[in-house]
């Protein structure tokens, strides 16, 4: 009885120190990272087109913190309350074992008063058989007495761990409420500013203006992209290069390290101002830890081309496939040059009311635009 209690209860503490330890390593770090990464300020100052997506992404990217939050406090209410019950259960059996031992005790009173010695105890029976029965009873009553003592202390000690995790979980939980409540008020501060944008006419004309000016530069980007494409021949090695690319799809390393998709592919409604509408022929992306632009995969550089945002754009041929690196800052390579995969193409910045650096990054197979989202591994 002794040792399985100290049995089941070493393998419930193992238990519930790895159940601690699983809570721990998933409470999603990356959501909380990019949150944290999203508003180094609290607000957006500039409303231009790439920044409401932005502040719309971080909108998104909250909500699901929330409930990455919201998840580990319910699973966290579920484990305090299995610790209480186990507490409890202990306490129940504390006392249990304290009224036997006190019993034993006073049973142990009355046999020194009448057996002031364990020898007249022995030699007082009526038979040899008897004799050593008195000398097992003895035996085993002096055994009983000790394995008491250390299911006792035992279980108090035990007791005092399962109060400290419980007090733990307890501030834990407390703690986790309270960013709840802080992402919770946060993000009705932004959907509050995103209303906001829509009842001030000179900000949604801005907006617009904006986005006049992205259709402006992915118009000249898409045109560029088109006559180079028309110009390059395949060949055997065309073939070659064709098939790598494919067999990386999936695979591909984004160009950025710790990508964050701000606006995906294709066309686009505003959940929230329903009148604007955004085509994009690649993704539009960002980086908290790096503004230096790699290539996807070993190419040539068939092109640098310059933008009406006097950015510029740098075009890569894999065969019958092209990748287009948009929006650079500065470049690091020149026409005709054969890149690496990983090899620095150039780096991002962000323009002057821009908070963020963002890359426009583009996939094509021969005139057809490609979801960009589909080959890379992010």
């Amino acid at each position: 009885m002794t040792r399985r209690l100290i049995i089941v209860t070493y393998l419930l503490v193992l238990a519930l120190v790895l159940t601690a330890q699983t809570q721990q390593d998933n409470q999603s770090p990356d959501i909380a990272f990019y949150v944290n990464f999203l508003e180094k300020s609290q607000y957006i100052d500039t409303l231009s087109l790439e920044n409401i997506f932005i502040l719309n992404k971080r909108s998104d990217l909250r909500k699901l913190y929330i409930q990455s939050l919201r998840a580990q406090v319910k699973s966290l209410q579920t484990r305090i309350k299995r610790v209480q019950n186990y507490t409890d259960n202990l306490e129940a059996e504390l006392d249990k074992v304290k009224q036997t031992y006190a019993h034993m005790l006073v049973f142990t009173y009355l046999y020194k008063k009448y057996f002031p010695s364990n020898l007249i105890f022995i030699f007082s029976a009526r038979s040899f058989n008897q004799a050593y029965l008195r000398v097992k009873f003895l035996q085993l009553s002096t055994k009983y007495l000790k394995s008491l003592t250390r299911v006792i202390s035992m279980t108090k000690q035990e007791l005092e761990t399962q109060k400290k995790i419980l007090q733990q979980s307890l501030a834990i939980r407390k703690k986790l409420i309270k960013k709840i409540q802080y992402q919770q008020s946060v993000l009705e501060e932004e959907y509050a500013l995103l209303a906001q944008i829509k009842k001030n006419s000179s900000e949604y004309k801005a907006l617009l203006q904006d986005l006049k000016n992205y259709e402006l530069v992915r118009s000249a980007l898409n045109h560029s992209v088109m006559n180079e494409i028309s110009l390059e021949k395949g060949n055997l090695e065309t073939s070659r290069l064709t098939k790598v690319f494919e067999q990386n799809k999936g695979l591909l390393k984004a160009p950025l390290s710790g990508a964050l998709v701000v606006i995906p592919f294709g066309i686009h409604e505003h959940p929230k101002l329903k009148s604007i509408k955004v085509r994009n022929d690649g993704i539009d992306i960002t980086s908290p830890s790096d503004s230096i632009v790699k290539a996807v995969l070993a190419g040539k550089v068939t092109n640098i081309i310059s933008l009406p945002n006097k950015r510029r754009a740098v075009l890569v041929n894999h065969g019958d496939y092209f990748t287009v690196y948009s929006n650079l800052y500065r470049v690091f390579v020149n026409p005709g040059q054969q890149l690496k995969t990983g090899q620095s193409i150039g780096t991002i910045k962000s323009l002057p009311g821009e908070k963020y650096p963002v890359l426009n990054f583009q996939i094509w197979y021969k005139s057809q635009k490609l979801n960009p989202e589909d080959w890379l591994n992010i």
